[in-house]
């Protein structure tokens, strides 16, 4: 299940994929935009967060795949930092860090109830993250 449903999902969820930007920040800030029109992550919670905390802890089987999933996610962010730092876009920050920061904020936000959860909320919460990133921005 995990391999064939969850981590294809998670690569649609947060794919930071960098097409139609013109910089790396730009595509870490739409994808977390992307997330936040999708109706059902945000009423629903992210599946990966949620399985992490429900089994990571009981079955060392399932820790290690959606850690496999949690780390790809990581490393796709990573990789734009890293390519942001190069190309002089953001100043030099802890790339790995900063990528943690980014998505257990993301999960946060998504990790509140149906009743706590909608998208204004969510986009509310999260605007917070996408000025710091904007903020970061050397042009």
């Amino acid at each position: 299940m995990i391999k064939e449903r969850l981590s294809p999902k998670m690569d649609l969820y947060f794919s930071f994929k960098n097409e139609n930007s013109e910089n790396y920040i730009d595509t870490i800030i739409e994808t977390i935009d992307k997330i936040s029109k999708n109706k059902n992550l945000v009423k629903y919670n992210c599946p990966l967060n949620r399985l992490n905390i429900e089994l990571s802890n009981s079955d060392s089987d399932f820790d290690i795949e959606l850690n496999k999933i949690y780390q790809n996610i990581k490393n796709r962010i990573m990789l734009l930092l890293d390519n942001a730092i190069k190309y002089n876009e953001i100043k030099q920050i802890d790339t790995d860090s900063l990528s943690e920061f980014i998505i257990t904020t993301t999960w946060g936000a998504l990790s509140l109830s149906a009743k706590q959860s909608t998208q204004v909320k969510f986009s509310n919460s999260i605007n917070h993250l996408k000025q710091y990133l904007f903020s970061l921005k050397t042009k």
